[in-house]
């Protein structure tokens, strides 16, 4: 009896492990799934913006998601990924058109699943001085860099389950939904130095250039219906 009830025991055990381990193999692949459709997201939308500009686009990403979790029915769990990527698209004289003082053009975003990257965000410019060869003077625009950001995550979820009894039945009705609001804020700044050919560049920063919040709501819900007739 005791060899039966220790057998018993080990199935269990084992049986829990597995299930664990089934579990975060499905969730690493769900994340890394995610991850790299991000990630070919991000890289479609920086061609897309150095194929218009006709120069350097550089694109950050941040993007939020709900993904899916075993705790309560439809609760997801929230998850970010930081996604950048920088392309170089150049079709005789780079830059746009009509346009000689253009550096690089650097695009900021915070989605959500599904959203299109097309509403991307310029980040502004600092007009930034090169010393020539022969000592004249060139004004290039230049993008803000990001050196900080905030982030704000408010997470809501709701579920409820209602029974109703009639003379033909018992039905049962479930819902459940989670709502996830974020705020991105991104603080910039710019390197003031001059560049002075065949000099190794000091950078200057300065970090009161502003800053940018962006707001993204992300939900995830669903809903169940079942009967048992009394016939």
């Amino acid at each position: 009896m005791n060899k039966r009830g220790q057998s018993a025991l080990e199935v269990t055990i084992f049986g829990i492990l597995l299930v664990i381990i089934l579990y975060g193999m499905v969730s690493y692949a769900q994340r890394l799934s995610y991850l790299q459709q991000v990630k070919m997201r991000t890289f479609r939308a920086a061609l897309n913006k150095a194929y218009e500009k006709n120069g350097v686009a550089n694109f950050l990403n941040r993007h939020n998601a709900v993904l899916i979790s075993q705790e309560s029915y439809f609760k997801g769990h929230p998850a970010a990924v930081d996604s950048t990527a920088s392309v170089l698209w150049q079709k005789g004289i780079s830059g746009s058109k009509d346009t000689t003082d253009e550096q690089a053009n650097t695009y900021i975003q915070s989605t959500r699943q599904g959203q299109d990257l097309s509403i991307a965000i310029p980040i502004d410019t600092e007009n930034r001085t090169y010393i020539n060869f022969d000592g004249t003077n060139r004004t290039v625009k230049t993008p803000y860099g990001v050196w900080k950001e905030d982030k704000l995550w408010e997470e809501n979820y709701g579920s409820k389950v209602e029974k109703k009894e009639s003379p033909s039945g018992i039905s049962y009705n479930k819902y459940g939904i989670t709502l996830v609001a974020t705020t991105d804020t991104f603080h910039f700044t710019a390197d003031t130095s001059i560049y002075y050919p065949n000099t190794q560049l000091k950078p200057k920063y300065e970090f009161n250039k502003g800053k940018m919040p962006l707001n993204t709501t992300q939900s995830r819900g669903g809903y169940e219906n079942w009967q048992t007739p009394h016939d």
